[in-house]
């Protein structure tokens, strides 16, 4: 991690990516225990392991850092906070 805050870039939107993608399984698995179903198709088979998502999260973040396009993270970071919240949402109207 002393690379990478030595090369400029900021971890906050690294960890809020992944820390937002643990949200949202989290927040999948629990509508799918109340009755509802995975929306992406891409993530049927996945959707609510939190632990997969942080890989597949973090792997994403990893590659954008490697390849100079770290501030797509950001926007990314947005989209995720809309998801969640979407996610939250279906949530407490399922309850």
């Amino acid at each position: 991690m002393d690379v990478l805050r030595s090369a400029g870039v900021s971890l906050v939107p690294l960890y809020g990516f992944v820390g937002l993608n643990v949200l949202d399984a989290r927040l999948t698995s629990w509508a799918i225990s109340l009755g509802s179903r995975e929306a992406n198709p891409l993530a049927i088979g996945f959707g609510s392991s939190m632990v997969l998502k942080a890989l597949i999260a973090l792997c994403i973040a990893i590659v954008l850092i490697k390849v100079g396009r770290c501030h797509l993270l950001k926007p990314l970071c947005v989209g995720m906070c809309l998801i969640v919240a979407w996610n939250t949402l279906a949530v407490v109207s399922w309850m």
